[in-house]
């Protein structure tokens, strides 16, 4: 091999071993590595950002654009969860999810669409009670397919039709692959609606959700001046979480505590004690415009593209938590962290979040914005606290 070969390499190792150990961002070790290669002359320096001129790079990040879009907009998750609520079979309920995530990696990136359909699917297969490998086994197999239908479903496919052009023949259009991924597609998504009973049923680590009972968690929400879904009943804001979650109690004209009736109508100022799935709520949020108590009040994050995180803990025998409450440890000024919901150890009723006192065995969710949450934690009580994957005890 040649000098400039054996640089190629070395370089190319050095890339896998830093995504490897995640211990820079992919964007910042891709830039090294092309700065590095320009460096020892491997990449001729005026070629060094030619590849971001190529056509495939603007339409891969097109897709990507529209499937951030579609996901903001929850669309998906509220035409998918409609029909699915309908539908009691399994089989019937893999068949559809199968068939969205497949037919839709066509034009959206099947990694995205996986992002956008697997919290739905994740949920249904806790109320069919099934394995959740047998809901996503069957979507993963769905997005690789459904990829084959167009040219922009893969980056393979734009690759290859990028090469042919190069090669001096015309590209390839945007449904030529039509004839043959659209049966693949359809006859994979027949064989998954039935074949997923082949797939080995694995349990694995139960969730926070299924380890404690998520009824009884509680949630605060205030309703909004201007919501998306104006006038809205107890009834209908119950209809909206499909069963899943139900007001407890409204707040009004200060600290006047209300037990509702169904046909009770929410107004802006109400503070609605919901009990339910968080996951759930979070959904019935962003359909009704409502806001979690407290989640405006958080400092805005020091980056732009911080997001707004929210981590499950349990209170241990010897937390800083236990006897205190939120205002007393002042968890927004200190933590910048909102208490998003808690479900108590004794099964007692929530009154209120913001005076609730904390016990051995509550499980917290609590609300912040993910960069500055974490730098915050690592100085602070907070940086014992586990991730929702693998709750233990917060100190």
């Amino acid at each position: 091999m040649t000098l400039h070969q054996i640089e190629a390499f070395a370089i190319i190792a050095a890339m896998l071993g830093l995504f490897m150990s995640g211990r820079l961002r992919f964007d910042l070790v891709a830039a090294l590595a092309l700065v590095t290669a320009v460096a020892l002359g491997v990449v001729p320096g005026a070629k060094a950002f030619s590849g971001f001129s190529n056509p495939v790079i603007i339409i891969i990040g097109s897709v990507l654009v529209v499937s951030r879009a579609i996901a903001a907009s929850n669309v998906l998750d509220v035409w998918i969860g409609a029909l699915l609520a309908r539908v009691r079979s399994p089989s019937l309920q893999i068949g559809i999810l199968t068939a969205a995530v497949g037919y839709l990696s066509a034009f959206i990136k099947n990694v995205g669409t996986l992002g956008i359909v697997m919290p739905v699917a994740i949920q249904a297969a806790r109320r069919a009670n099934q394995p959740r490998s047998a809901y996503l086994m069957p979507l993963a197999f769905g997005s690789l397919v459904g990829g084959t239908i167009t040219r922009i479903g893969t980056s393979p496919n734009l690759l290859i039709s990028s090469v042919r052009q190069e090669l001096g023949q015309p590209a390839f259009n945007l449904f030529d692959f039509v004839p043959v991924g659209l049966p693949l597609t359809t006859l994979a998504v027949v064989f998954l609606a039935v074949g997923w009973r082949l797939i080995p049923r694995r349990e694995g680590q139960k969730s926070a959700d299924e380890a404690f009972s998520i009824e009884a968690y509680s949630t605060e929400l205030r309703v909004p001046e201007a919501p998306t879904l104006p006038g809205l009943t107890v009834k209908a804001f119950e209809e909206l979480a499909e069963g899943e979650a139900s007001v407890a109690a409204i707040l009004r004209e200060g600290t006047r505590r209300y037990v509702p009736a169904e046909d009770w109508r929410l107004h802006p100022g109400d503070v609605l004690v919901v009990l339910g799935d968080p996951t759930v709520i979070d959904k019935v949020t962003a359909k009704t415009g409502y806001e979690i108590a407290g989640s405006k009040e958080l400092a805005e994050p020091d980056q732009k593209t911080d997001e707004m995180e929210v981590m499950e803990v349990i209170v241990t025998g010897d937390s800083m938590l236990v006897g205190a409450t939120p205002a007393s440890l002042k968890l927004r000024h200190r933590f910048g962290v909102n208490l998003f919901a808690v479900r108590q150890a004794s099964k007692a009723s929530v009154k209120r979040l913001r005076s609730h006192r904390f016990a051995a065995g509550d499980v917290v969710l609590l609300q912040g914005w993910g960069r500055t949450w974490r730098r915050r934690s690592t100085n602070s009580a907070c940086c014992r606290w586990p991730t929702a994957s693998s709750p233990s005890g917060a100190r």
